[in-house]
């Protein structure tokens, strides 16, 4: 069997040290990544409750502008 030259062991090392450097590299894309997305979904929980809110509102408009109680206006007496 062959012995390793200096030359080979320099690239065995430099390929371990670019493998451990993208290993990294992956893992802290994944971590933002996993973040951003959570950041997105809590945003988008956020404007869905603001929108129910805003139809509810509306909602509540449209009745009391209609202004009718049990079939009945609320102008007219009981």
């Amino acid at each position: 069997m062959p012995e390793f030259t200096t030359n080979q062991w320099a690239i065995l090392a430099l390929v371990l040290v670019l493998g451990w450097l993208l290993g990294l590299l992956s893992a802290s894309r994944g971590d933002r990544l996993r973040r951003d997305n959570e950041r997105d979904r809590e945003a988008r929980r956020a404007e869905e409750a603001r929108l129910r809110a805003a139809d509810s509102r509306v909602a509540d408009a449209e009745f009391h502008r209609r202004g009718t109680v049990g079939g009945r206006r609320n102008d007219e007496p009981f």
